[in-house]
């Protein structure tokens, strides 16, 4: 069977349309993807990586129990690396908040981490983000998007939105 050259022509073009209706084009979607899925494999990583958080030192003034807000916990506990306790800013840092509901061990809801990761991305002063649940899944937000990466980069809610008000332009409320 012979096709004519005008059906491959718009064979070709129908193609190249869906693929970039698609997101399988160098579309911004796309790349918002690839950030995701990888933002969700360093998340991974990474847990492992803080597995015995809880023997990490307590940074001076956030000893014990600490008064939180939304949306982490109303009660928090700290911990930051070995790399973050002469400088919370250093490549490599990571803090480490327990959120809670109350003042028991029983209580905790969610990990949250802020791991410095230069060159990450220099807009947000490198840090990278990422909310697990207790047992270490990473947590998603209503709509389902995983909470790991760029968390509310270019919009009004989210990880970034709120740490870009901290004052030092550090990101870091535990500075201020």
């Amino acid at each position: 069977m012979k096709i004519h050259p005008r059906t491959t022509y718009l064979l070709i073009m129908v193609t190249s349309l869906l693929l970039v209706v698609s997101g399988c084009g160098e579309q911004e979607g796309g790349e918002q993807a690839k950030e995701t899925n990888e933002a969700e494999e360093h998340a991974e990583v990474l847990w492992t990586q803080i597995k015995n958080y809880e023997s990490w030192t307590v940074p001076e003034g956030f000893e014990g129990w600490q008064d939180g807000t939304s949306p982490h916990g109303s009660v928090l506990r700290y911990y930051v690396n070995t790399a973050a306790k002469g400088d919370l800013t250093r490549d490599g840092a990571i803090i480490v908040k327990e959120n809670y509901s109350e003042q028991s061990e029983d209580a905790l809801k969610s990990v949250t981490v802020m791991e410095k990761r230069k060159g990450y991305d220099p807009d947000t002063k490198d840090w990278f983000y990422v909310k697990y649940s207790p047992d270490g899944k990473v947590m998603e937000n209503p709509k389902g998007a995983k909470l790991a990466g760029l968390i509310g980069k270019g919009m009004a809610e989210g990880c970034i939105p709120c740490h870009s008000t901290a004052g030092g332009d550090d990101y870091l409320f535990m500075n201020n």
